[in-house]
């Protein structure tokens, strides 16, 4: 199973959580919607941490308004939190 490590680090402290592929197509087919600029790319990256976050029922402990669009949730996790995000590696033995 794919799935991803997110590492929120913040002046709150740190937040982790794992979410699956599913996220990252939800932030991709989203992030295709952002008109070209010079900061789509760093967008489309807190687009996938937002609906990774959203799959976790996050998005409160975040600092995230209830109600907010995406952009201006992926605004207030921007202004908030630096990310990293790794692939969780799986141990199980292949067959």
């Amino acid at each position: 199973m794919l799935k991803f490590k997110f590492t929120l680090t913040g002046d709150d402290g740190k937040v982790e959580f794992q979410a699956g592929r599913s996220s990252l197509w939800k932030a991709t087919e989203a992030g295709d919607a952002l008109p070209e600029s010079n900061v789509k790319g760093a967008k489309q990256d807190y687009m996938w941490v937002y609906f990774a976050a959203k799959q976790n029922g996050l998005l409160g402990k975040l600092g995230v308004p209830d109600g907010a669009s995406v952009d201006d949730a992926i605004c207030a996790i921007a202004d908030s939190y630096d990310y990293e995000i790794e692939q969780v590696k799986d141990d199980a033995p292949l067959a």
